[in-house]
């Protein structure tokens, strides 16, 4: 679908944890059709992530997490890293600002 949707000018934004694999596929699909290409990493610190998956959890009423399973999934997140990945800091900086470090990305193409 993104090489479809990209032969028809349209901008394709994949919002979801991938590989390092499936982003370079999707990196050679925008280069052949000499599109603008963007990766980014939405994190924050262990404590805020570990709240957030403890409230998630409760809400969707399943089995609680271990801080083991926790680490793992972060270190697999970090080692898919992408080389050109542009690290915005969810916990740091207002979701404001990085919505807009990313509108000005994608308001360069238009």
């Amino acid at each position: 679908m993104t090489d479809e949707y990209l032969k028809n000018g349209i901008i394709v934004i994949v919002a979801q944890g991938m590989s390092r694999k499936d982003i370079g596929v999707l990196e050679k699909i925008a280069s052949a059709h000499k599109a603008s290409f963007f990766v980014y990493r939405l994190e924050a610190d262990e404590e805020t992530l570990a709240a957030r998956v403890q409230e998630r959890t409760l809400k969707l009423n399943k089995p609680a997490i271990s801080q083991e399973d926790l680490d793992k999934k972060a270190k697999i997140f970090k080692e898919n890293d992408y080389p050109s990945t542009r690290v915005l800091d969810l916990g740091k900086v207002d979701i404001r600002k990085n919505a807009d470090i990313i509108l000005r990305d994608l308001g360069a193409l238009v």
